[in-house]
């Protein structure tokens, strides 16, 4: 069975990989179609594929390697919110 958004791009990958490569970075937030939200605080811990995000975290017993966290389908992002600099944020380990 094929499904209707087989071969076409996620509408917001251009913007997501836009942000992913600003210089300086500013965190960003995904919000999906299932009303809940992604994060992304460091660019070099998510990576972007043909239509999935994949997040990480640094693996505190090998601080070389990085451990996947999440997967997320591009295709149910429905909005991208820039997250403000100065607005306090609040970021705890595992």
């Amino acid at each position: 069975m094929l499904s209707a958004l087989q071969g076409k791009e996620p509408p917001l990958k251009p913007v997501i990989e836009h942000l992913l490569k600003q210089n300086p970075f500013l965190a960003f937030r995904l919000h999906l179609t299932s009303r809940s939200q992604v994060d992304v605080l460091r660019p070099e811990l998510v990576e972007v594929k043909d239509s999935v995000l994949n997040t990480y975290v640094v693996d505190d017993s090998e601080p070389d390697k990085r451990r996947l966290t999440s997967v997320v389908s591009l295709h149910h992002v429905v909005s991208v919110e820039q997250l403000r600099a100065d607005k306090p944020m609040v970021v705890s380990g595992p």
